[in-house]
């Protein structure tokens, strides 16, 4: 007898936030390769890679031969040739699991309804109903919406790969690159689990039969299948691309997915990673980032990548962070970057969710459904998952107003959001953006 059993995923809202540097490695940009060839001339610096962009810049990574990493710095940051010199630091997961992140009564009776129901198509693509009639795809009004835009562009996700068998994303994903692994084409969230257990994930048929996760451990349902998911330990950020390109999918299923590998299965990433990823995303068409990372430091390198995706009018979405504090983390406390929060079904901020003057808008981000490896599907608690549902707003409204700033965009996100929330900025309403977008054209 088979057991239509749903994957419940309590994921972490934010991939990142980390002070570990890699002793003595720093990404390096300077005016010209010229310039960047004295500069490691002069202070001993071994390049390990560049950082391909379209700029005329130079940026790579290079390591440094001295052990006085502080007096280094400030000899290169002070040298007129330097116009960044930034610790190429490890970016770890930042937080375990929201503790709010529970399976309450309204939660289960969501869950239980989506193994009942048979599947639909959606623009071509056999998916559960309950993944397109989710209720917080009802509180923003995603249905209205669609009637408008179903979206166009590219929008790349920054994250740990996707699967790309899963059926919900069939025909929605472009080539991207793999900076772990330094591969080109789809990158796949499958890259770092062993095979025996992808071959667990994957004997249960699509869409029908166990686990319910609770980071890499299984809860019960069918015991033998929680025994063997228990003893083969997921990695803690296993499926977490999948999960917020589905999002991003949902929303606007006609846009595509650039899909660029920037963190391992552990949920663990190098800065100058990220930074690439940013640089790869601008040159090859993206016109969304979705940034579902954090960090708790600024990062200059960083901060560069995203005032090049903004000069080239690609727009930058990223979660505030998964703290439950009055901050935003970075990217998302920079300028020209849309800082999304998360709320729950009845408008109230997420206990988990960050937030403050920063905070530009929130959306549902608690026990949302997503695709999950192996063709199932997973419920997924975190500001990465309302940051994928902005991204994936930003390809409706692109598919009228390509092109858009990001102070743009805020006002047209701002103004179309009809319910405030108690983070001080609006909830996203994805029909009224779409409405408010038409009377600003």
């Amino acid at each position: 007898m088979r057991h239509r059993i749903l994957t419940l995923l309590v994921a972490t809202a934010a991939l990142g936030a980390g002070l570990n540097a890699d002793a003595g490695q720093f990404i390096m940009r300077s005016r010209s390769s010229a310039d960047s060839d004295a500069l490691r001339q002069k202070y001993g610096l071994t390049e390990v890679r560049s950082i391909p962009h379209s700029g005329s810049d130079d940026i790579c990574v290079v390591t440094a031969s001295t052990a006085d990493d502080a007096q280094l710095k400030a000899a290169v940051l002070s040298d007129p040739l330097t116009l960044g010199f930034d610790d190429d630091r490890a970016v770890p997961l930042a937080e375990s699991a929201p503790s709010s992140a529970a399976l309450a009564q309204s939660t289960a009776a969501i869950l239980e309804g989506f193994g009942g129901q048979p599947p639909v198509l959606y623009f071509g693509n056999a998916v559960p109903a309950g993944f397109v009639t989710q209720p917080a795809l009802s509180l923003v009004r995603l249905q209205a919406a669609q009637a408008i835009a179903t979206g166009a562009g590219v929008v790349a996700v920054i994250d740990t790969g996707v699967d790309p068998g899963h059926l919900a994303l069939s025909g929605a994903l472009i080539p991207g690159y793999d900076f772990v692994n330094g591969v080109d084409g789809i990158p796949t969230d499958w890259a770092e689990i062993q095979q025996s257990t992808a071959a667990i994930l994957e004997q249960f048929g699509a869409q029908d039969s166990v686990a319910i996760l609770n980071q890499s451990t299984a809860a019960i349902l069918e015991q033998s299948t929680a025994a063997i998911l228990e003893s083969s330990q997921l990695p803690e950020a296993f499926g977490h691309g999948t999960m917020v390109a589905s999002l991003v999918h949902l929303v606007a299923p006609t846009a595509l997915i650039m899909p660029i590998k920037a963190f391992r299965a552990d949920g663990s990433a190098e800065l100058s990673d990220l930074v690439a990823a940013i640089y790869y995303a601008v040159d090859n068409g993206a016109n969304v980032i979705n940034m579902s990372f954090t960090l708790v430091a600024p990062s200059t390198a960083l901060y560069d990548a995203i005032a090049y995706a903004a000069n080239h009018q690609v727009l930058c979405v990223a979660a505030v962070g998964n703290g439950g504090v009055q901050s935003t983390d970075y990217p998302a406390s920079w300028p020209g970057v849309v800082a999304v929060a998360s709320t729950s079904m009845t408008d109230r901020r997420s206990t988990f969710s960050n937030w403050g003057s920063r905070v530009d808008i929130s959306a549902p981000g608690e026990a949302l459904i997503v695709a999950y490896p192996g063709n199932h599907y997973a419920a997924a608690w975190g500001t990465s998952f309302s940051t994928a549902l902005v991204s994936g707003t930003a390809a409706l409204i692109g598919q009228y107003r390509p092109g858009l700033s990001e102070s743009s965009m805020l006002k047209i996100l701002e103004e179309g959001a009809d319910v405030p929330s108690c983070l001080g900025k609006a909830r996203l309403d994805i029909y009224r953006a779409l409405l408010e977008m038409f009377e600003r054209m």
